[in-house]
C-alpha cells in the first residue's frame, strides 16, 4: 500500500509541474492576442509606422523592447496594446438630450446601432450620438459612408486612448 502511496504521491507531481508549467505559457499567449502587431516590410520605418497606426516612435520601441530604430524585414512588431486606441464615429453633437434621441430612433430605424455618449466642452454638456467605436481608421471610414446613405453627412471622428 506504502507503494502504491508513493507512485501516486509522484505522478501528483508530476502533474502538478506539468499544470504550473503550462499557466505562464497560457497567460503570455492571452497577453499577446490582446496587442495589434504587424509583419515589417521592405520600406518600414518605426517613424513611417508610428504615423501609420497613430502612435509614437518611443511607443512602438517601449512595446517591442527596442533599444534603437533599427527594425529587421520580416519580424512582428506590435504596434499597440488592443483597446489602446479608439477611432468613435459620432453622428451629430446636441446641446438637447431630446435632440439626441431623435437622432438615435432615426438612425436605429435604418438599421445602425446608436446610442447617447455625454461629453462637457468648455462648462457645457453635450449628448453626442455615437454610431461605433473602431481600432481601425478605416472601419470608422467605412462607417461615415453608410452614415452618408442614410442623409447624415456631417458626422466625424474622435480619438480615444485609453
Amino acid at each position: 500500500m506504502k507503494k502504491m502511496k508513493k507512485h501516486f504521491l509522484k505522478i501528483f507531481i508530476f502533474i502538478s509541474v506539468i499544470l504550473m508549467s503550462i499557466v505562464p505559457i497560457h497567460a503570455l499567449g492571452e497577453d499577446h492576442q490582446n496587442n495589434h502587431t504587424i509583419i515589417v516590410e521592405k520600406g518600414d520605418t518605426l517613424y513611417n509606422l508610428s504615423k501609420k497606426h497613430n502612435t509614437t516612435v518611443d511607443q512602438l520601441k517601449e512595446l517591442n523592447n527596442l533599444s534603437s530604430n533599427t527594425i529587421i524585414i520580416g519580424h512582428e512588431l506590435v504596434i499597440s496594446e488592443e483597446l489602446a486606441t479608439f477611432f468613435k464615429v459620432v453622428a451629430g453633437s446636441f446641446s438637447e438630450k431630446k435632440n439626441a434621441e431623435k437622432r438615435v430612433a432615426f438612425l436605429k430605424e435604418k438599421g445602425l446601432d446608436a446610442y447617447i455618449a455625454e461629453t462637457e466642452l468648455e462648462g457645457e454638456t453635450y449628448y453626442r450620438v455615437q454610431v461605433g467605436a473602431f481600432h481601425e481608421k478605416e472601419n470608422a471610414y467605412k462607417q461615415q459612408e453608410k452614415l452618408k446613405e442614410v442623409g447624415i453627412s456631417s458626422s466625424f471622428i474622435t480619438v480615444d486612448e485609453m
